[in-house]
């Protein structure tokens, strides 16, 4: 189902799927953060169910607090702080990661200073360089989170928007891993489900 206009990454809270057939495959973004293949291919099987809580504490800072469901099983929780201050933790799946988050209007790369990367993760290339875009104009805000990880020397770029494909609009997140010299990019997209 399409997003609702009024729903942008200012007001992000519902519920989504993951569109297989329209997103990227995560498999080689994976195995770069070296999740084994085994692991790989059960998520590959799953489907993503995000039910998402976006809120803004005393202090005006915005929070998305995100609870994953996979048909294969696969559940996660994760918890943004839109900040920018970086936060530890121990993810189940990738270990001991640094990462932070925030809402921007003008994209500035945290990581490499690939022009690839950059274009991808500002919305004006696909995974595989054909021209895309964001909905939101040039002040419209995005999400952009940044995760290292602190035992496999990987670090993760992720910017979330909305974009219109085939007609339909979508909530879109656009990742690039890194590893030393080695990029993967993928796109994934979201549609949005009617609570009845």
């Amino acid at each position: 189902m399409a997003a609702p206009k009024e729903i942008t990454v200012e007001n992000l809270t519902g519920e989504y799927v993951l569109d297989k057939s329209l997103s990227d495959s995560m498999d080689e973004l994976f195995a770069l953060q070296g999740i084994p293949w085994m692991v790989r291919k059960a998520m590959g099987l799953g489907t993503p169910n995000l039910s998402i809580k976006e809120y803004v504490d005393e202090s005006d800072t915005t929070h998305i607090d995100i609870v994953l469901v996979a048909t294969a099983g696969i559940k996660g929780e994760d918890k943004r702080v839109l900040d920018w201050n970086k936060v530890a933790k121990k993810d189940g799946m990738f270990g001991d990661v640094e990462g932070q988050s925030r809402l921007y209007t003008m994209f500035e790369m945290a990581g490499s200073e690939d022009e690839g990367d950059e274009k991808f993760l500002s919305g004006k290339i696909l995974a595989d360089g054909n021209p895309s875009s964001w909905l939101e104009d040039i002040t419209g805000k995005h999400v952009q989170s940044y995760v290292v990880s602190q035992k496999n020397e990987w670090t993760a770029e992720q910017t979330w928007g909305f974009e219109e494909i085939r007609a339909v609009r979508y909530h879109t997140r656009r990742i690039v891993v890194r590893k030393g010299n080695v990029s993967k990019r993928a796109r994934q997209v979201y549609a949005h489900k009617s609570v009845s």
